[in-house]
């Protein structure tokens, strides 16, 4: 099983050594327009992938496109067939966004017959209450 983490992006650079320890994914989740951090890659770092969507509400300015859900989906797919890696999922707060792609990547993975990953969603649930929810439907629906 793979291991999903979401964190903030400067707790991700604050771990580097440790995040280093690994061979590792790490998905960025910028905002429109200006950006604090450019893309961040380690020297373990298999892949790195950058999505650009604000924290907003369905149907206003910068919400996430339909295309990135498609490859949001597209993670999915890889990751069913990969051995298993650390996926390091990263916002500016790690709060909103990186929770909601998290989720999406887990019910993705469960409703393609990956059920060890129930568990993760309830934890995800928990701990991150305030996942944007808009997000995380826009993904699921638009995958099937």
């Amino acid at each position: 099983m793979h291991k999903i983490k979401v964190m903030s992006i400067p707790d991700l650079i604050n771990a580097k050594d440790e995040i280093n320890k690994e061979i590792h994914i790490i998905i960025q989740i910028h905002h429109t327009g200006e950006n604090e951090y450019g893309e961040i890659r380690f020297s373990n770092t298999m892949k790195n992938i950058i999505f650009t969507f604000d924290d907003v509400n369905k149907g206003d300015k910068g919400f996430i496109s339909n295309y990135d859900c498609g490859r949001v989906e597209g993670i999915m797919f890889s990751l069913k067939y990969m051995e298993d890696i650390t996926l390091y999922i990263c916002c500016y707060g790690g709060l909103s966004r990186s929770p909601a792609i998290a989720l999406a990547i887990c019910y993705l993975l469960v409703r393609e017959g990956k059920n060890e990953y129930k568990d993760l969603i309830k934890d995800l649930l928990n701990k991150y209450q305030h996942h944007n929810v808009d997000v995380l439907n826009a993904i699921i629906n638009k995958s099937y």
